[in-house]
């Protein structure tokens, strides 16, 4: 949009190689294998939809954003298991599609979750 005063919250890829920063700028962002996904993982252990990110409004017209896993595996949040279920992401989560520990560095796919600021107050 225009003027560009509401800034978004984002998923930060801590492997550029793997996958691009995802800013989370709609109601509803799916991430998997398929080709219909909003967010496409080419590698074949990502489950066709992997997971959904949908945000609604929050206190004070900030955002809140859950995650809701799609995939066989299942996706960790901050390291927890989160499998056919739907968790609300904190400032500063790291969300693991493939985990550097499984997969390797080079291969890991995973995101540092940053909220959007809350709107500035009027000075």
């Amino acid at each position: 949009s225009a003027g560009g005063a509401e800034t978004t919250a984002m998923l930060v890829s801590t492997n550029p190689a793997a996958a691009r920063d995802v800013p989370l700028d709609a109601d509803a962002i799916v991430f998997g294998r398929d080709e219909a996904a909003q967010v496409v993982f080419t590698d074949a252990r990502v489950s066709a939809e992997q997971f959904v990110i949908t945000r609604r409004r929050a206190a004070a017209g900030s955002w809140a954003y859950d995650l809701e896993d799609r995939s066989r595996n299942g996706t960790f949040v901050s390291k927890r298991l989160v499998k056919g279920g739907k968790v609300q992401l904190e400032p500063r989560d790291l969300v693991e599609v493939l985990p550097a520990s499984k997969v390797g560095r080079a291969e890991a796919i995973a995101f540092l979750f940053q909220s959007s600021p809350p709107p500035a107050a009027a000075s």
